[in-house]
């Protein structure tokens, strides 16, 4: 021992003690300072012990490094300089939770670069001498990409501290992403020097190296071994994943992503691109391209600002459809029944803002950025899941994300015998609704419930016919109506068989699609609906079929008028009833009500691909209420849209011809024959469903001179 002291006081006195130990350290090594360093090494950033300790908490609370940890810090070192304005290394600590915050996109604080740097450049500003200072400025400096000032700032802070192992460490995390991979090495050999136990990230610059470098083996048995030590470390992860990728170890690559996932369910290509600094284009894209092999979601990379939906004021969500991870793709029905009736079960709150399915499903098949799917569709909270069937076992697992902050809300695997499934169901519905709001208790969701069908086949037969449904060809139509009469053989009672049914009729006649007469539709259509309401009354489908056969085939619209609002009061955010709604009100010439409800069911349902069939609404409303260019405009619009829709065609013609544009509505007739052949003017007249005797009959005498035959 060449010297050793104790100091017993009070805490008051810790700035004392440490001076005293500094020359008891500089006599007993008979070190000789100069005078900038006893200038320096005397140098207190404050006297104020009440900020000095809150200085301290918020320093170990940032080496802790999660995302609650950082906010700790935060509120720590902000305390700090509340109570010590010029507390240099508080600043200097703040900047670096910023950075770190930014980097990893945590949520619960308002980071950018921007306030780190600012945080930074105050630290630098009070103390032109502090290396921690300038290194924190430097490391906020590269993430923003101004790589010459970065440099500038490392370089200033080694002259300032040259035994600084953090400062040689961020240094090298800097010239890595430059390209300078030697120097990168010779740096990292001086951290090992002055830090023999290990600076912690220096075995992933390594590691990091050995990628840049084509040395792909040793770089992923290198990175492997760092996040078996952090496992939450996400530069390595990724770089892992990259190097897997050119070894074409991808199903290794894809494990990794799952476990990054998982974590981060928000992560993609696009945030790797936005935050780690590559210098070199090619070395960015290597990396990147690596991420995309391994099937990282690519995210949102267009530069491009998007302007999200603004969310609604009560809890919004959309239900992802499930994946499909049985071996048999025939299963594929299977995993889409299973979101469509947790987003029925869900849109009987009236407290949920529902997404309609339609919309939730046109990301099926894509892996897309959760936050995007979250702006697109104007909502908060995203439900996405997976379901495995084999054998009599199904295995479904589903988690809920608030896409707003990353967050996952809750997750869940349920492993069931497949006659429970429908426990299975209302079991996901409950935990959703208490992770999303609290305050609905468990009897709300019982309550709300619909009777779930008893037959398990004759649901499987349901869930395909829907399927087929809403893809809205001729040969899907049909093959709907085909699995929904299967079902009702197996199973008569089933009221989702027969409301399908009754809305698979009107729906093809009114769209042209019908392989039968209008009086057959009107027929069998109603047999249907009314079996369906019969069944249960309190099914919102069920009454939408009843409307559909009241409106296309009965040409009774006020009767219709019933029926959907009994359907919106059953199930809020139904957006085909929404929409119907809308072509009701549009039949019975209430231009402002039928646009009102259209809005609606657009803004439940954006990405709905019925809506085609429901934009008839936004033709016929200016019709019957004789506003000729907006008619034209709204037709045009349709057809622009949905260029293989007959009926949207017929409209062209008709607004042209109350323009006087005879040759531009005969060309719209040819796109009407073409379509539909058979089409006349009497199929026109018995399926029109528009309550104004006297606008029917305009109609029908424009499609007339248009060439539209008998």
């Amino acid at each position: 021992h060449m010297w050793a002291d104790r100091y017993d006081g009070d805490m008051s006195e810790i700035f004392e003690f440490q001076d005293r130990i500094r020359d008891e350290i500089v006599a007993a090594l008979k070190l000789k300072l100069t005078a900038f360093d006893e200038e320096r090494s005397g140098r207190k950033q404050t006297a104020n012990f009440e900020a000095y300790d809150l200085f301290l908490r918020g320093r170990a609370a940032y080496y802790r490094y999660t995302p609650e940890t950082l906010l700790v810090a935060e509120d720590y070192l902000t305390k700090a300089i509340e109570a010590e304005p010029n507390l240099t290394n508080a600043y200097a600590y703040l900047s670096r939770c910023l950075t770190g915050r930014w980097i990893h996109n945590w949520p619960g604080s308002d980071a950018t670069l921007d306030r780190a740097i600012e945080f930074a450049e105050r630290a630098v500003d009070l103390d032109k001498t502090s290396a921690l200072g300038f290194v924190m400025l430097a490391f906020a400096q590269n993430f923003d990409r101004q790589f010459e000032n970065s440099e500038t700032n490392f370089e200033r802070a080694i002259v300032l501290n040259p035994n600084d192992p953090e400062v040689y460490g961020t240094y090298a995390g800097a010239l890595v992403f430059w390209g300078d991979h030697e120097r990168t090495l010779e740096i990292l050999d001086r951290v090992h020097e002055i830090d023999p136990i290990g600076h912690p990230n220096a075995d992933f610059l390594y590691g990091q190296c050995q990628y840049l470098t084509g040395n792909f083996d040793a770089a992923a048995a290198t990175l492997t071994q760092v996040i078996g030590k952090q496992s939450g470390f996400i530069p390595a992860r990724l770089h892992l994943i990259a190097a897997l990728a050119e070894t074409e170890r991808l199903e290794e690559a894809r494990v990794e992503i799952k476990e990054l996932l998982a974590g981060h369910p928000l992560y993609s290509v696009a945030d790797a691109d936005r935050i780690y600094p590559y210098k070199l284009e090619r070395e960015k894209q290597q990396f990147l391209d690596g991420l995309r092999r391994a099937g990282l979601p690519e995210g949102d990379t267009s530069a491009e600002e998007h302007i999200p939906l603004s969310l609604p004021d009560k809890p919004s969500i959309a239900v992802l459809p499930f994946v499909n991870m049985s071996d048999d793709p025939e299963q594929e029905y299977f995993a889409d029944g299973i979101s469509e009736d947790i987003i029925t079960a869900l849109s009987r709150f009236h407290w949920f803002f529902v997404i309609a399915r339609n919309s939730s499903f046109s990301y099926k098949g894509t892996s897309p950025d959760i936050r995007n799917v979250a702006k697109e569709l104007g909502v908060q909270y995203v439900l996405e899941g997976s379901v495995r069937k084999g054998g009599n076992r199904v295995r479904i697992t589903a988690q809920l994300i608030d896409a707003t902050r990353g967050n996952h809300i809750w997750a869940e695997r349920y492993d069931r015998d497949l006659h429970d499934i429908f426990a299975v169901q209302d079991e996901i519905t409950e935990a959703i609704t208490g992770a999303v709001a609290p305050s609905f208790i468990a009897a709300e969701a019982r309550r709300a419930s619909a009777k779930a069908p008893e037959n398990l086949d004759a649901w499987d037969l349901v869930m395909r016919g829907n399927w087929h449904l809403w893809r809205l060809t001729r040969a899907d139509v049909e093959e709907a109506k085909q699995l929904f009469q299967e079902a009702i053989a197996i199973d008569p009672d089933s009221y989702m068989a027969h409301g399908g049914l009754g809305i698979a009729y009107p729906l093809a006649a009114g769209m042209g699609l019908a392989e039968c007469e209008m009086d057959e539709s009107r027929e069998e259509g109603f047999k249907a609906a009314r079996r369906a309401v019969a069944l249960n009354d309190q099914d919102a489908q069920a009454h939408i079929s009843l409307a559909m056969v009241l409106s296309i085939c009965a040409l009774d619209n006020s009767a219709a008028l019933v029926s959907c609002r009994k359907a919106l009061d059953l199930n809020p955010n139904f957006a085909f009833a929404e929409g119907l709604m809308g072509l009701v009100q549009a039949h019975l010439g209430d231009y402002d009500e039928a646009n009102l409800h259209l809005d609606k069911a657009t803004r439940l349902s954006p990405r709905d691909p019925a809506l085609p069939w429901l934009g008839l609404a936004r033709v016929i409303a200016p019709l019957v209420a004789n506003l000729p260019e907006e008619y034209l405009d709204r037709a045009k619009e349709l057809t622009d849209t949905a260029t293989e829709f007959a009926a949207g065609w017929r409209h062209v013609a008709a607004a042209y011809m109350m323009q006087g544009r005879l040759e531009e509505a005969k060309a719209a007739i040819a796109q009407v024959l073409r379509l539909n052949p058979d089409d006349s003017l009497e199929a026109v007249r018995r399926s029109i469903p528009i309550s104004n005797p006297d606008v029917r009959e305009q109609f029908l005498t424009n499609l007339a001179k248009a060439g539209l035959p008998e």
